[in-house]
């Protein structure tokens, strides 16, 4: 009965496979265990690849489900007694949270669990997916707002992938994002709530609070231009208005702690309203810088980066390529630019383009 209530939960258990390099489990000041490099670590580099314990169906109106307790506990009884003891190793932030108490097993859960989606157009699919897993290796790693690896679950694999996003050096800790850094306009708060994390100690959170306060605000801006951006409409009848917002969005990103996972998915965009607009020569622009910060983040293998390479092979394979058609026939010459006026070229900024039309 209950194997078969559980099915869904249990069918990524068994890919037990593992792939550990160069990292290992140490203790660490004021945060208790996380993971350091072993070794120098080259950006780019793949650090842990492993398939979850289990994994559950989350939604937000399940969080805080008291079935979940029990459903977990039936769960941890289906697996081999390894896997139980790797799952009852892990720390419980949760412990004294109000939503959490006698729910030991569920809060361990949240605590640890990682998110098994990404994509570069999740604004407009925000609910495509909605599993989170326990991967033993990731899961022991802190968190930072501003940190050197990154977490992706590859569907294909069916394995979650942490890559480094810096270089890192012998000794220092690795640190992946918890939460979205423009997903609330109070980052200290959102952290509290949901990992009982009291007090972050990341470069971005040990400033003082009026930077703290312009930052968040800069970031939820960024967010709100993300979801602007997500409507197809208005890539096709804004599209200089939207480029502009989109750079304004990379440029936040940059300034305040964004990486390559932020950058990749605003260019994206930038590909899109390009694309759309039938500018094949900035649209293979966009597409070539998303799919840079792409491969840094997620590697050759992940799903995104497969996507944009076919688009790089031709890209009017675009659904909408060409539906707009406002910057059709634009081309660019090196010859007339001096190198520093080229980004200036594509962003379409003055004075290389009349931009009254576009509005």
């Amino acid at each position: 009965m209950y194997q078969q209530a559980f099915e869904a939960e249990l069918k990524l258990a068994f890919n037990s496979a593992k792939e550990v390099n160069d990292v290992q489990l140490a203790a660490i000041e004021g945060k208790g265990m996380g993971v350091v490099a072993k070794d120098n670590i080259i950006s780019g580099q793949l650090l842990i690849s492993e398939g979850p314990l289990f994994a559950l169906k989350m939604s937000y109106s399940s969080m805080w489900d008291d079935a979940r307790e029990s459903t977990i506990s039936e769960i941890l009884r289906l697996l081999s007694e390894n896997n139980r003891n790797h799952f009852h190793q892990l720390h419980n932030s949760l412990e004294t949270h109000e939503d959490y108490l006698n729910k030991s097993y569920f809060g361990k859960f949240m605590s640890n669990s990682l998110k098994m989606f990404e994509a570069l157009d999740e604004y407009k699919t925000p609910e495509r997916c909605n599993m989170s897993g326990i991967l033993v290796h990731a899961a022991r790693i802190n968190h930072s707002c501003v940190p050197n690896a990154h977490f992706l679950w590859d569907p294909a694999a069916r394995k979650g992938n942490v890559r480094a996003l810096t270089a890192i050096t012998k000794g220092e800790e690795v640190t992946i994002r918890y939460i979205r850094l423009e997903a609330s306009p109070n980052r200290s708060v959102l952290l509290l709530n949901r990992y009982n994390i009291v007090r972050c100690t990341c470069p971005m959170c040990t400033v003082p609070a009026d930077e703290i306060e312009e930052t968040d605000r800069f970031l939820h801006h960024a967010r709100e231009i993300e979801y602007r951006l997500a409507d197809q409409e208005v890539l096709e009848a804004t599209p200089q208005k939207t480029l502009n917002e989109a750079k304004m969005a990379r440029d936040i990103f940059a300034r305040n702690g964004g990486g390559a996972v932020e950058r990749a998915r605003v260019v994206f965009k930038c590909f899109e309203i390009c694309a759309i607009q039938g500018d094949i020569t900035r649209a293979k622009y966009f597409l070539e810088m998303a799919l840079r910060h792409c491969l840094l983040a997620q590697g050759d293998a992940s799903p995104n980066a497969r996507c944009l390479r076919l688009l790089q092979a031709d890209v009017t394979q675009y659904e909408g390529f060409g539906k707009a058609n406002k910057w059709a026939g634009s081309m660019f010459n090196n010859m007339n630019y001096e190198q520093k006026d080229i980004p200036t070229w594509y962003w379409r900024m003055p004075p290389f383009e009349d931009f009254s039309r576009d509005f």
